[in-house]
């Protein structure tokens, strides 16, 4: 529940759409539009390659050799469990402000919205209610700096590139 207008999907298939951006959603179509873009995210695994580039994968390897550390020390000295914590706490803060914060690269929105138009059209929705989509996100996008705005190219910059890669019936 945000007046904030943004969606975002998380490794493992799971999309949230905030109620302001539900608002101003004109139809099915568009919130069609939404979901299939976030799932094509999931479809494409970028979830999982922005956290294996948020060094999620380095971070649990000294997370592992935290634990075995002081594993190995424990016959002398008891496990130190807020070291272990601590060091987890920090992966899983950099893989929240990666997917939360940064968002996805240009190209793997531009892959997302071009996926997305075929998965629209292919369930029977208006693959055009994307760029609609988008068209109501340029009108929002004046003076807003957070939310949506802060992790996505420029709405006018994602409907040229999928109206060059698309095929709208």
């Amino acid at each position: 529940r945000s007046k904030e207008i943004n969606a975002f999907s998380a490794p493992g298939g799971f999309v949230y759409i905030s109620s302001g951006f539900l608002r101003e959603l004109p139809d099915e179509d568009a919130v069609a539009a939404v979901l299939a873009h976030e799932i094509a995210h999931v479809a494409k695994r970028h979830g999982v390659n922005a956290i294996s580039n948020a060094k999620l994968f380095s971070a649990l390897t000294d997370l592992g050799q935290a634990s075995a550390s002081v594993a190995a020390s424990q016959v002398s000295s008891p496990i130190d469990l807020g070291e272990i914590t601590a060091i987890f706490s920090e992966s899983v803060s950099g893989v929240v402000d990666k997917l939360l914060t940064k968002g996805f690269d240009r190209r793997q929105e531009y892959e997302a919205d071009l996926y997305a138009a075929e998965l629209l059209q292919r369930a029977g929705y208006d693959p055009n209610a994307l760029v609609r989509v988008l068209g109501v996100l340029e009108t929002h996008a004046k003076g807003e700096q957070g939310g949506w705005y802060a992790t996505h190219p420029a709405p006018s910059e994602r409907i040229s590139e999928i109206s060059s890669d698309f095929s709208f019936p």
